[in-house]
């Protein structure tokens, strides 16, 4: 009963238009319409303008009849959960979100959960007139940022993100698609606006004169070097913009990744270990961005580890995510081209977004370091280095290794390129390997009290 009352806090703006049965179900959609005619329209949107005109306020609390609602504002100003004060597990999830987005995010939601069942909150509904959406609260769910700070992923999530990337992406190809369908996708998901924040980070870059070889030295080898990593960032800078083969989240980091809490159960078909959210940036683009910017939250994670077995935990991590995403991706890939008859070499497509992830990996983990500097992404309390020696000086021996693995990971983006030589499993591997090599040298004779 609460769930109803509070889906209609968010109906009362809306026009019936606005309904769209594909998004959600159509059967609660009714039970919704038939609830509201027990509630005073007129009452409930004085409280709902309340609530979302107000930057500041953190909370809101009103009755209605047989319900009393508390909506707490979350992290994000535009971001509330709602739920019934009697019993707070039944929690649902609202957000504003911009005009151009609304629509992206409810099939990027649509379109995940279809590939692979219940990996996405339930979307309940979309109003694209007022922009809100209002979707399942995940309760028992933690980040995956939790995971990776502790060193430990588990199998399971690694299997599962690695087959949702890997479906998703095979799926919406360009090259194992009509190309009637590949034209509705380019026109329906051109989100320019996620490729032009990243595009403000990186004029950032510039901006500062970091991308000059004097500022890349340090990181590298030799003065070539400096110049190919360059190079590299601005081929990618390309790509990221006109490169449109599938459709992809474009922000798969370790916040959008929820990981259930509870003891999952391997043999069911219903539930997930993992849900991912935030389908903001949801659009039609380069196929290796995901795996790119997924991977980058290994590389970034593992920079700050000194544990041996933290380091193991995360390469395997890292290798069984590649694995689940290559086998997911053969298997749909393969498929499509037996079913459709098509003269495509689903090899050849893997080893360009195998290429293409490994830059992106590079390129995400480069511009953080520069551009999240004041945001601290770390989050230090959780890592033992923290408790004792100098925190500030362990910092910055982290950042200054998570810029030497960017810089290698660019390299092999850049010369894989030239050289026309495969990007293999071993290639991301090899990165962290290397850094082991750091870690021994540098991080214990540089700050330790």
């Amino acid at each position: 009963m609460f769930k109803s009352y509070i889906l209609f806090l968010i109906f009362s703006f809306l026009s019936l238009e606005a309904f769209r049965p594909r998004f959600r179900s159509t059967s609660r959609a009714l039970r919704v319409l038939r609830a509201a005619q027990t509630v005073q329209p007129e009452i409930v949107q004085d409280y709902i303008y309340r609530l979302l005109s107000s930057d500041e306020a953190k909370e809101y609390s009103f009755s209605l009849p047989c319900v009393d609602i508390v909506c707490e504002r979350l992290g994000n100003k535009d971001s509330f959960k709602c739920y019934d004060r009697s019993d707070p597990s039944q929690t649902l999830f609202v957000k504003k979100t911009r005009r151009e987005q609304s629509s992206c995010i409810a099939i990027g939601l649509e379109l995940f959960n279809r590939y692979v069942p219940n990996m996405t909150p339930s979307l309940y509904l979309l109003d694209e007139k007022e922009n809100y959406i209002l979707t399942e609260y995940l309760n028992d769910y933690e980040t995956l940022q939790h995971a990776l700070a502790t060193g430990n992923v588990d199998a399971d999530t690694a299997r599962q993100i690695g087959t949702v990337m890997g479906r998703n992406h095979a799926r919406s190809h360009s090259s194992f698609n009509k190309a009637t369908l590949t034209q509705q996708y380019m026109q329906n998901f051109n989100n320019h606006d996620v490729y032009n924040d990243y595009e403000k980070e990186w004029l950032m870059i510039e901006g500062g004169e970091i991308l000059h070889r004097d500022s890349l030295v340090e990181f590298v080898e030799t003065i070539q070097d400096a110049d190919l990593v360059i190079e590299a960032i601005r081929t990618l800078r390309t790509i990221m913009l006109e490169k449109k083969e599938s459709l992809v989240h474009a922000d798969l980091n370790c916040a959008n990744i929820m990981v259930s809490t509870n003891d999952w159960d391997t043999d069911s078909d219903v539930d997930s270990k993992i849900k991912v959210v935030d389908f903001e940036k949801f659009s039609y683009g380069p196929t290796g961005i995901d795996l790119g910017i997924y991977l980058c939250n290994h590389y970034w994670y593992y920079a700050a580890h000194t544990s041996g077995q933290s380091r193991r935990n995360l390469q395997g991590t890292t290798r069984s995510v590649l694995e689940a995403y290559k086998s997911a991706f053969y298997i749909q890939a393969g498929n499509a081209v037996e079913q459709r008859n098509l003269n495509v070499s689903v090899d050849h497509v893997f080893k360009s977004i195998l290429r293409d992830a490994v830059g992106f990996a590079g390129l995400f983990s480069f511009v953080r370091n520069y551009v999240t500097q004041e945001y601290e992404l770390l989050p230090l309390c959780a890592f033992r280095e923290f408790s004792f020696g100098d925190s500030i000086g362990w910092r910055q021996a982290v950042r200054k290794r998570q810029l030497r693995m960017s810089t290698k990971l660019l390299l092999k983006y850049i010369n894989s390129l030239k050289k026309n030589d495969a990007i293999t499993f071993n290639s991301f591997i090899d990165v962290m390997e290397s850094d082991d090599k750091y870690l021994v040298t540098e991080h214990f004779t540089e700050f330790w009290n």
